[in-house]
């Protein structure tokens, strides 16, 4: 580990003292417009970037090996980095190079990492990025665990309590549903090579020890109190359960420390209550295809792949969450099969809320990146954008008699009403991508800011009035004036004319064949114009921030408008399957029958090119018929057959028809094959 006494220079000295801080990152050390990185994470940089690595001398330090990236295409690099499992530290300049002393202060601003990575090109936009917190004692063969499951990207916050034997299934089928990209685990259950071991047979799971474990777990009541501003935990629903207030203020913990306090915008915790979902083990998702197929591995021919006609990032994350987490409670499952048949039928009321979907771009995505602080004025026209495609869904639904349609419009409060109004009147329609650059405030929000934009762009009448007024006061024809970066503004007088220079003339630079001289007026101007480009960018990037804090000020509104808004993607993308499949509307029932008539397998009749599914019926209770034996050849679709019953009763609690003629269900509490 570097140490500030390894370095005798300013800038190497303060580099290592921050890098002490973040020893288990690859540091993003901010010098002008580049991120450079030394030592071993240069090394490690440009290996895993294919970027040159240099030796650059430091004077008294020596050489020392670093790489760099280009700041405004940084968001590429850091993905490509943890994507391979790294965690990215940002060290900015906090202080201006204009106003230091001595050296420019920085400091790390956030610590990117596989869960809290939110550049919308890094994650894919229909799936989810949870952080998993697991307080577990891999030596015990038997105990009650806490879990907590979180999207920083969507705001998402499950905790649940569950029990585990030695094999640990229960927690597999749990990692399986939610597959979180990261997992946080104490600095002692990192030693344990075993569990490491089994945690590393989870696709994608990135594991780290939080260094910092106990400082949360030790009196996590304290310090939930404290971030929740609550007198008691029972304020978030967690007063009897120590085991999930360890993991909620763990997982709450990390993300402060990595997002330095910006997670205002997380939801409370929600206890996850299995008891409501129709239950299935990892290994019925794997064998029903649920997402990818056994052989291939491909979404083509998944159960996803037939289901999903979202137009949303928020229905797509949301159909994923059903297909795993099928509701078992009866009303909610009345409620979407009543809103599938409403639809299933208007095809051409259908299609025009689907295109008016289209328009809606990722509500609890762009929330998230505005919350840590990685938004942009983009970011708030993509939510007006949004806002202004439900408004049109709203008017337009608000006359069919549809519960969830009701619920929408009851969403889109004074307070969205008025977040909508604010980033129209404040955000020009395609602002810059960079906050510094300027370029996102329409004329007419800011007084002061329409100021210096007169300032800037109406100069050269200015100029061409100056220099009319000069050329009557000095009698000198060919007066000239004109700017460079160098000198600035300048009276240029040739060399012929020199002698009817006024006293008031400042000389600025001497041609070959001419004189160069500023005024006090000039020079007046020169600070006024000069200065106003820079003050507009600063102002511009204090508007945008003011109205970024008015939007964020309370986004429950906005996170329920989305929520409704997937559900009615889902749903409505049900509808057009459905319909177009010929399916049927489920009966269900409270009693453990399951009646399919002229049923098929869905993914099947659907990858089927010159031939027909062949239907079938079932027929099963618990009093008359309990068992079916299937006997015949291989491959004459026994499997076929099993799987395609635990689909039709899983899409039936999903909310989607069922492919047969007739359908009667009784509410399944669990599945396998």
């Amino acid at each position: 580990m570097v140490s500030e006494n390894d370095f005798s220079t300013p800038m190497m000295k303060q580099y290592a003292h921050i890098k002490a801080q973040y020893p288990d990152t690859l540091l993003f050390f901010r010098l002008g417009d580049f991120y450079e990185l030394f030592m071993e994470d240069a090394e490690t940089g440009a290996e895993v970037l294919d970027i040159t690595l240099t030796a650059r001398d430091k004077g008294s330090d020596g050489k020392i090996p670093m790489c760099g990236v280009p700041f405004h295409a940084v968001d590429s690099y850091i993905s490509r980095l943890v994507a391979a499992g790294y965690k990215v530290a940002i060290c900015e300049q906090i202080s201006s190079a204009d106003d230091a002393t001595g050296i420019v202060e920085r400091d790390v601003v956030r610590v990117v990492t596989p869960s809290t990575i939110l550049d919308e090109n890094a994650v894919p936009r229909k799936e989810t990025n949870y952080l998993m917190v697991l307080d577990i004692d891999p030596n015990i063969k038997s105990q009650t665990i806490g879990v907590a499951f979180v999207d920083l990207g969507t705001s998402d916050f499950q905790i649940v309590e569950i029990a585990i034997d030695a094999d640990r299934r229960a927690l597999e089928d749990l990692v399986t549903k939610f597959t979180p990209k990261e997992c946080i685990i104490s600095p002692k259950n990192y030693e344990n090579v075993r569990f490491i071991s089994w945690l590393r047979k989870f696709p994608g799971l990135n594991i780290y020890p939080f260094g910092h474990w106990r400082e949360y777990a030790t009196d996590p009541e304290s310090y939930l109190r404290k971030i929740y501003e609550i007198a008691s935990v029972e304020g978030i629903g967690l007063k009897d359960s120590e085991k999930l207030q360890r993991v909620t203020a763990l997982a709450v913990g990390y993300l402060n420390e990595t997002q330095k306090g910006r997670v205002h915008h997380l939801s409370k915790p929600q206890k996850y209550h299995m008891e409501q979902y129709l239950e299935m083990d990892s290994s019925t998702i794997f064998n029903l295809e649920l997402f990818h197929t056994i052989r291939e591995g491909d979404r083509e021919g998944s159960l996803l792949w037939l289901l999903d006609k979202s137009k949303t990032a928020m229905g797509g994350r949301l159909l994923r969450h059903w297909i795993v987490r099928p509701s078992r409670v009866r009303e909610e499952l009345v409620s979407r099969h009543d809103f599938v048949e409403y639809m299933f039928s208007r095809n051409s009321f259908r299609t025009q809320v689907q295109d008016w979907l289209e328009s809606v771009l990722d509500i609890e995505r762009i929330l998230g990146r505005l919350s840590v602080g990685t938004g942009n004025a983009r970011d708030l026209v993509g939510l007006r954008q949004s806002l202004v495609a439900i408004k049109e869904i709203i008017g337009e639904t608000n006359q069919h008699e549809v519960p969830l349609f009701k619920l929408l419009g009851e969403a889109f409060t004074t307070r969205v009403t008025n977040i909508l109004s604010l980033i129209e009147k404040s955000i020009l329609d395609e602002p810059s991508a960079l906050m510094r650059e300027g370029n996102m405030i329409r004329d007419g929000y800011s007084e002061a800011l329409d100021e210096l934009r007169s300032i800037k762009n109406t100069g050269q009448g200015y100029l061409d009035r100056f220099l009319e007024e000069q050329k009557q006061i000095t009698g000198i024809p060919n007066l000239k004036v004109g700017s460079n970066k160098v000198f600035g503004f300048y009276l240029e007088v040739s060399k012929s004319h020199t002698d009817k220079v006024p006293p008031q003339y400042v000389r600025k630079q001497t041609l070959v064949n001419a004189e160069r001289y500023i005024t006090q007026e000039l020079k007046e101007y020169e600070d006024k114009v000069l200065g106003a480009e820079e003050k507009i960018s600063e102002l511009e990037y204090e508007l945008v921030q003011q109205v970024i804090e008015k939007v964020l000020s309370d986004t429950a509104d906005l996170f329920t408008l989305s929520k409704i808004i997937g559900k009615i993607d889902v749903l409505t993308g049900f509808a057009e399957i459905s319909e177009r499949n010929n399916y049927v509307k489920p009966m269900l029932f409270d009693d453990d029958r399951l009646v399919l008539e002229d049923s098929r397998h869905p993914v099947i009749e659907q990858l089927l090119e010159d031939q027909s599914f062949v239907p079938n019926d079932v027929s099963m209770d618990s009093e008359t018929r309990q068992i079916i034996l299937l006997t015949g050849p291989n491959m004459a679709g026994k499997s076929t057959y099993i799987r395609q019953v635990a689909i039709c009763a899983l899409i039936a609690h999903l909310g989607c028809f069922v492919p047969c003629r007739k359908a009667e269900i009784g509410i399944v509490d669990k599945l396998f094959t």
